[in-house]
């Protein structure tokens, strides 16, 4: 098995993707359910692969890696869709079971592969009968550049036009596959059609004469509501009225709930009709919001006009609640504009259930967020997810389905991010320029809990050399006192919660608290490291836990000294030439996780933390992100879990009373994302204090059981990856049972 690649020259071209074929025959259907990404080009490879009716019993596999994302059809049937590999964590390929999809004789396999101006679409793959190679990339597959997809900023610009026009060559043969690694995390089940129902319609005219992008276009076209009986009296035929003017027809679909999956439309059209899509988690504005900084949200099909047309958007997921489609035309039929929806392929193996309504329906709502907030294209996920917001996640999923492979699998990506200046390559969609040094820290807090809770310690292993690397950096910053200090250079953020000190150097508190629990992690893990040790030779790690259990110890007794004011009563974010810039509730409940308070300071902050109130006014309540850490910071202190609760309540509570289907990052709704991952806190605390079960040793082998007394009934299952079974719990005013 090779590598091949289109021809050098795509690179100057402006066609949209390419087709590889070993003969001139066309496929049908499958070229037009073409997909694409918000690239310059897009790549399309088809081959032939002849079996014989001798091989219809044995299982055929396929074995493909791009170094974008591809989408895998045998015979017009799809098979599988998957991401791009990733430089940091090498080559990775995907394995398809296609048995099903084949026919005695000749049959058709056809790949879909993204690309860009920085590459020329490599592609690898090969397909197998058990062990018997029946065809595997080279040279002698064709190619045919197309232009169905524009280069563009949105989601997808696909025009349907464009699909005859094929020039075929040879493809480019690269090196040869050494080894194949074979992608170990789950993959996402691609789900039958969601619901969908119309929920306004009617005609649009266009704002002014001007060419505006789609998102533009939809934002000030001029909507005019009809009734339903009005322009459509069957379902599916939409027909504006000849005496209202317009030039074309807007329909809003809703899904019921926040979905996650793969655009799919299927209607009829006069040639050249151009259907415009918006997909949004609100109505807020009467319309589904589209700005030009979010052109992603927003994508362009233009109809073929011959009978029924169906294209599936199948290279990245979206996510939303309602489609706006904009259609150039005053006659048409849709049959169907929705989502194919994408869930992880695991069911919950725990969990919780109490007798108070409030608490159940947030447990579900909790539940579904965490799900869709789940990510098979990793390196997506990381650019649209804090890591503290990605750590929350993780650990209600260890909870509740028991996702220990979905960890595994994001921290040990991260973990070959490793850069030469000791930080991970992480950044966000909201600061692309920037590396926060905190979200390295976290990273081994993750690693901590990760094994907390799993019991791999295989993993631990592996990645101790990278903790190492990281927390020797770290400590060479504090400069010898303890405390770290704010990153210097352009490419470092020094903020937390939006609040910094850009360009000024001085005592950093955040990165200090994650520096404490990383080193605490370290140190422990580094104690269940030393057990596996079997000679002399190997790694020391007992001298390595006693190294930052010191460090960890050192920094805590002089945190309080360094960041602690007088003036404010807390303690301050960042300090710079002895005056405190910004304080908050997030820094006061990570100094009480982080075991910093002193005992004489401990009802100070804990009255800080409960009134929400300092005297000083840039004081900074906690956000979704850090919102747990406030709650486990109050629950250290006695008969607090009746008002956390009630938090909860208020809280969560209130975003189902405005028809939350899944939780939001801010209360409101108005900002933000409808589907955060952090609305999963909920989970954490029901399955930590109400239940009360939490591991003291690798994969809950051992577990400290201290419920709070809620005065709720509750149940549930808590699963033990190292025991024969999960835990069995029930609570009640009248005592607790165990099993």
């Amino acid at each position: 098995m090779n590598w091949i690649s289109a021809s050098k020259r795509i690179l100057e071209d402006d066609t949209a993707f390419v087709y590889y074929s070993d003969y001139f025959d066309l496929p049908q259907d499958p070229a037009l359910e073409g997909l694409g990404e918000d690239t310059s080009e897009e790549y399309e490879m088809l081959t032939l692969l002849s079996i014989s009716k001798e091989l219809s019993d044995k299982p055929v596999t396929c074995t493909v890696a791009a170094d974008s994302g591809y989408v895998l059809w045998v015979n017009g049937r799809f098979i599988a869709t998957g991401k791009f590999t990733d430089p940091f964590a090498g080559t990775l390929f995907d394995q398809a079971d296609i048995t099903e999809a084949l026919q005695p004789g000749r049959n058709q396999v056809l790949f879909l592969v993204s690309g860009t101006k920085q590459d020329t679409a490599n592609l690898a793959f090969e397909i197998k009968a058990e062990d018997e190679l029946l065809l595997a990339s080279s040279a002698n597959t064709r190619y045919a550049m197309g232009a169905q997809y524009r280069s563009s900023a949105m989601l997808f610009d696909y025009n349907a036009m464009d699909s005859a026009r094929l020039e075929w060559e040879n493809a480019t043969e690269c090196e040869e596959i050494q080894s194949v690694t074979l992608r170990t995390q789950p993959q996402m089940n691609i789900l039958p059609r969601c619901d969908e129902q119309i929920c306004a319609q009617g005609v649009y005219l266009n704002a002014d004469n001007e060419t505006l992008s789609p998102a533009l276009h939809m934002k000030r076209a001029y909507l005019a509501g009809l009734e339903i009986q009005e322009v459509c009296e069957d379902g599916f035929t939409f027909t504006a009225p000849e005496h209202i003017p317009g030039d074309g027809m807007y329909i809003i679909l809703d899904l019921g709930a926040q979905e996650n999956g793969y655009f799919d439309l299927e209607m009829e059209a006069p040639t050249g009709t151009v259907v415009e899509i918006a997909f949004g988690e609100h109505l807020d504005d009467l319309r589904v919001r589209t700005t030009p900084e979010n052109q992603h949200s927003t994508a362009v099909y233009r109809c073929k006009g011959e009978k029924v047309e169906h294209f599936t958007y199948y290279h990245a997921p979206v996510s939303c609640r309602y489609i706006q489609l904009l259609i150039s035309s005053k006659k048409f039929m849709l049959y169907y504009a929705g989502l194919l929806p994408c869930r992880l392929n695991s069911e919950p193996v725990g969990h919780f259930t109490c007798d108070d309504i409030m608490h159940r329906m947030i447990y579900q709502t909790a539940l579904r967020t965490e799900v869709l907030c789940m990510r098979e294209e990793i390196p997506v996920l990381l650019a649209a997810t804090t890591m503290l917001d990605l750590r929350n996640q993780l650990l209600s999923l260890y909870y509740t389905y028991g996702a220990y492979h979905y960890g595994r699998t994001i921290l040990r990506f991260l973990a070959k991010r490793l850069r030469s200046d000791g930080l991970l390559e992480k950044r966000s969609l909201t600061e692309p320029d920037k590396l926060l040094p905190e979200d390295t820290l976290i990273w081994i807090i993750a690693v901590y809990e990760y094994v907390l809770y799993s019991g791999d310690l295989a993993l631990a292993e592996e990645v101790f050399p990278v903790m190492e690397r990281i927390l020797r950096t770290f400590w060479l910053s504090s400069r010898g006192q303890d405390v770290l200090q704010t990153w210097c250079g352009r490419e470092y953020g020094n903020f937390f919660q939006w609040q910094g000190v850009e360009g000024k150097m001085g005592y950093d508190a955040p990165l200090t608290l994650f520096y404490i629990m990383a080193l605490d992690g370290a140190a422990n893990l580094a104690k269940w490291l030393n057990k596996t040790r079997k000679t002399e030779e190997d790694f020391d790690y007992r001298e390595a836990s006693a190294w930052y259990g010191m460090l960890c110890t050192s920094a805590r007794d002089n945190f309080h000294k360094i960041f602690w004011s007088d003036e404010l009563g807390c303690y301050g974010t960042y300090k710079v030439d002895d005056a405190f810039y910004h304080c908050g509730e997030a820094v006061q409940a990570l100094a009480v996780c982080a075991g910093v308070v002193p005992e004489t300071h401990v009802a100070i902050i804990s009255d800080c933390l409960k009134s929400n109130a300092c005297p000083e006014a840039t004081w900074l309540p906690v956000n979704a992100d850090t919102l747990i850490y406030k709650y486990e910071a109050l629950l250290m202190s006695e008969n607090a879990v009746t008002g956390i609760l009630a938090h909860i309540q208020q809280h969560f509570g209130s975003m189902l009373l405005k028809g939350a289907t899944t939780f939001w990052e801010n209360a409101d709704g108005k900002s933000g994302s409808r589907c955060y991952g952090s609305g999963a806190i909920p989970i954490i605390i029901y399955f930590r204090y109400l239940l009360g079960a939490n591991p003291t040793q690798p994969g809950f082998a051992d577990f400290a059981f201290t419920p709070k007394a809620s005065g709720i009934h509750c149940e549930g299952v808590i699963p033990r990856p190292n025991e024969d079974k999960p835990l069995e719990i029930k609570i009640s005013p009248e005592g607790f049972e165990v099993k």
